[in-house]
């Protein structure tokens, strides 16, 4: 793993302690193939999806856990972390399974979106599903911004830039000069990069 990536898990695992569910489960996602292959070598008399489900359980405690300052960077963490679950279940020490602390049918979102429905799809690299909800919460906040404007500029900007309107075109709509609605659409711009910039 590079350096980018590391800092990457690292942030996901600080987001998923303060309660982001997408963090935890993004982190669940990138972690997935190591907890299928613990699970696969000791899932013993109690089949090999009871191993997956409990170690995906004791992962999510293992994050919940996690204290940068003593542990320093997440992947070896959870490697040490599982390692130790796996052994202590192999050996036959737990006499049930862990609890989850996070249900994949647990609402996510006001929508009734679930956890689950927000995992990321496995052929999908995880870097790419990040920069999607990146790019969705800049375009919110670019939606937020544009209601912030007044509703000349907001009208200039959207018809050029949304609409395709010359700014001839909506000069004649607006019975204005070319250059007000150039001037319109500067000073939308240049508070629209304020806003966004909050």
């Amino acid at each position: 793993m590079e350096g980018q990536n590391y800092e990457l898990i690292n942030t996901w695992a600080a987001e998923a302690q303060k309660g982001d569910k997408r963090a935890a489960e993004l982190l669940l996602q990138s972690f997935r193939p190591l907890i299928l292959k613990m699970a696969g070598r000791c899932f013993g008399d109690s089949g090999f999806e009871d191993a997956y489900q409990d170690g995906t359980a004791a992962f999510l405690e293992a994050v919940r856990r996690y204290d940068p300052e003593k542990n320093h960077l997440f992947p070896g963490y959870i490697r040490k972390y599982l390692d130790f679950y796996f052994r202590k279940r192999q050996e036959g020490r737990f006499d049930k399974s862990v609890s989850a602390v996070v249900s994949l049918d647990a609402p996510a979102a006001e929508d009734g979106t679930t956890l689950g429905q927000l995992v990321p799809d496995p052929n999908q690299p995880i870097q790419a599903c990040h920069e999607e909800n990146d790019r969705k919460s800049r375009l919110e906040k670019l939606d937020w911004a544009l209601k912030q404007l007044p509703g000349d500029q907001r009208r200039a900007i959207t018809a050029y830039y949304l609409g395709g309107q010359s700014q001839k075109a909506i000069a004649a709509d607006c019975q204005l000069s070319a250059s007000a609605v150039k001037m319109r659409i500067h000073r939308g711009l240049r508070r629209l990069r304020v806003l966004m910039e909050e």
